[in-house]
């Protein structure tokens, strides 16, 4: 899957956009998806395209309503499905200068975050559940698709906020669920808005009880990516908030499970459901303002 977005001389934005091959040629070839065209499939790739037109530049189109749209512009030509297969290389290195590519062209580690990474990810397990790829390639794949996420977070912490009793935020996965590069972008995204977070994706198989036993945390944030899955995230829920030396403790749930179904996040018990990291931020800041003026 592949998109242009385009960055105007005047801001850091980028925008969706179609954009003349001959005169802005792509910084790699694009490559045809290796799925079968089942309507699992079809549905997955629209989804896909949506995330990939609409997510990336969400925030840039919303900086730039007031802005004026004058001047030269340039395109950037970001091929995802070129990224997976640079992920699943041999050489982690050819993965790295891609991102390096889309930094140097002026991509801010903001628009990668919630751009082409998470949607790489989403490529990832879409090729394992279909036997695209085999566990190990893509538990490697992921390791280096974090480890290009964690280059990055220097570049995203710059603007961070400096709190005096930051909120504390703990994130986990949800038990057996293997969609969790999610939980290392929001943990991005509260660090920069000065929250104290902890957990993220390699907390699994911590007893999230023992941690809100022992440990205060004003929010408590899961990602699932599977229905069948659910059962299990709403008996941790009921035990977090049964347990939590916070008794006023919000409960937070997001993933791919839920960018699909929403309305399965009260069923589990949360309190609020997010769909994107910045949304996530402003959610749970909002939860503890309303906790804050019930008491």
């Amino acid at each position: 899957m592949s998109v242009f977005v385009e960055r105007t001389a005047e801001s850091s934005s980028w925008r969706g956009g179609s954009a003349d091959l001959a005169s802005n040629p792509p910084l790699a070839p694009p490559i045809a998806p290796r799925f079968e065209t089942t309507p699992k499939a079809r549905r997955i790739a629209l989804l896909n395209s949506v995330v990939l037109t609409e997510i990336l530049p969400r925030l840039a189109l919303s900086r730039r309503a007031a802005a004026s749209d004058t001047g030269p512009s340039t395109s950037i030509y970001v091929d995802t499905g070129e990224f997976v297969r640079l992920l699943l290389g041999e050489d982690p290195g050819q993965a790295f200068a891609f991102i390096d590519g889309l930094v140097a062209s002026g991509a801010t580690a903001e628009e990668l975050y919630t751009g082409i990474l998470p949607d790489a990810a989403r490529w990832l397990g879409l090729m394992w559940e279909e036997d695209r790829c085999d566990f190990t390639q893509v538990t490697i794949a992921l390791g280096r698709l974090q480890q290009a996420a964690r280059t990055l977070s220097p570049r995203f912490q710059e603007t961070a906020v400096n709190r005096t009793g930051p909120y504390t935020l703990l994130l986990l996965p949800v038990v057996g669920d293997q969609h969790t590069f999610g939980l290392l972008i929001l943990a991005e995204f509260f660090q920069r808005a000065g929250w104290r977070v902890t957990g993220g994706p390699k907390t699994s198989g911590i007893d999230p009880a023992n941690l809100v036993r022992d440990t205060w945390f004003d929010v408590a944030g899961f990602s699932i990516g599977s229905e069948r899955l659910l059962d299990g995230l709403t008996m941790t829920i009921r035990q977090i908030r049964r347990t939590s030396r916070n008794r006023g403790i919000r409960v937070m749930a997001g993933g791919p499970l839920f960018q699909q179904r929403p309305e399965l996040a009260g069923r589990a018990g949360a309190d609020a459901v997010a769909t994107d990291a910045t949304g996530a931020v402003r959610l749970a800041t909002d939860l503890l303002t309303m906790r804050a003026a019930a008491e």
